[in-house]
């Protein structure tokens, strides 16, 4: 396990003590797991992003993202499951939270006996929308425990890693991607997931099957703002710009699902890694940039925070508000 910030730790990382890597990325968990054998090493790192004009503090922003790190899935050291979650809506750290509490759980008892690609996928599908079915129970909930996912939720990408399979489900904005090194030494990006927004005409239409309308905001003159959000038939709520997640069960009256997108990918032997983040990364950062990011570095730390400084970066060039940001490497 790695240490806590300011703790001596003993791991190394591509032959560099745990006190030459970056304190930030050394909170944020860097860890190597000499008995998997699925994969050599992983990082995650999670920052708070930033809100103009908030009456609180930016120490005091609640981060609402989450990253998902099990290895030794199932207690089988071939497998592992990493994921990230990013919470939006008044208490969407509340329902991501939820979501990495109970997602493996459920995983782990729908997987039991399904030994096929088609049996585990449909496993897998069926956890996400068995977990949103739970989330909707903590609505009914008293108290503390009690989760009101009406405008708020998360989207959702996991990866199932399965010897050298890995299946990859998406409900949602967040995004995973292989980087693969070819015989050129050059790295290429490979798309795990597809972002699930209403620009994708599939996902509009059944937002409009539903009811709902699929529109950007719109200024004082009408022009079109920003980009293409869920809205109910005859209400300018909840304005969503994903169109599936765990949770806002106001914009699931209109279309919007937590059923995943399931991908298989076959693993080669060497040269790769796999990058999972939130929408605070890829909203500036495309999947081939993260990948020659990531590749340029000479450690997992270094790679975790070069990445994520630099979404930061952009967010600043390019917004008044900055993301939270997530990314989890898993280097195979």
């Amino acid at each position: 396990m790695a240490g806590a910030a300011g703790e001596k730790s003993d791991f190394r990382l591509d032959g560099a003590s745990s006190l030459s890597v970056p304190e930030e990325a050394r909170r944020a968990s860097l860890i190597p797991d000499v008995n998997s054998t699925c994969y050599q090493k992983y990082v995650k790192l999670s920052k708070v992003g930033f809100v103009p004009h908030n009456p609180y503090s930016a120490s005091k922003k609640v981060n609402q993202d989450r990253p998902f790190t099990i290895p030794n899935f199932r207690g089988h050291s071939d497998q592992a499951l990493f994921g990230v979650f990013d919470g939006h809506g008044s208490v969407g750290h509340k329902v991501s939270q939820f979501i990495i509490e109970t997602l493996a759980g459920i995983c782990e008892q729908n997987l039991e006996g399904q030994e096929t690609e088609k049996e585990i996928v449909t496993a897998l599908a069926k956890s996400f929308v068995d977990v949103n079915n739970a989330l909707k129970e903590q609505g009914k909930a008293s108290g503390k425990d009690m989760i009101d996912s009406r405008y708020s939720g998360t989207t959702a990408v996991m990866c199932y890693i399965n010897g050298r399979t890995v299946y990859t489900a998406n409900a949602g904005d967040s995004r995973a991607t292989l980087g693969k090194l070819g015989e050129d030494e050059k790295w290429t990006a490979y798309d795990l997931s597809e972002d699930q927004k209403p620009e994708l005409a599939s996902e509009a239409a059944r937002i409009v099957k539903h009811g709902g309308r699929v529109h950007a905001c719109r200024d004082y003159d009408g022009q079109a703002v920003g980009p293409m959000r869920v809205w109910l038939g005859k209400q300018d709520v909840p304005g969503l710009a994903m169109t599936r997640s765990f949770g806002d069960t106001i914009a699931a009256s209109v279309g919007v699902i937590p059923d995943p997108d399931v991908t298989v990918t076959q693993l080669d032997d060497e040269g790769q890694v796999i990058i999972i983040a939130s929408d605070g990364v890829w909203e500036f950062i495309t999947s081939q940039e993260a990948v020659d990011l990531v590749a340029g570095c000479k450690t997992p730390a270094d790679a975790v925070k070069k990445l994520t400084d630099e979404s930061t970066r952009r967010w600043q060039d390019e917004e008044e508000v900055i993301d939270d940001i997530t990314a989890v490497l898993i280097y195979l």
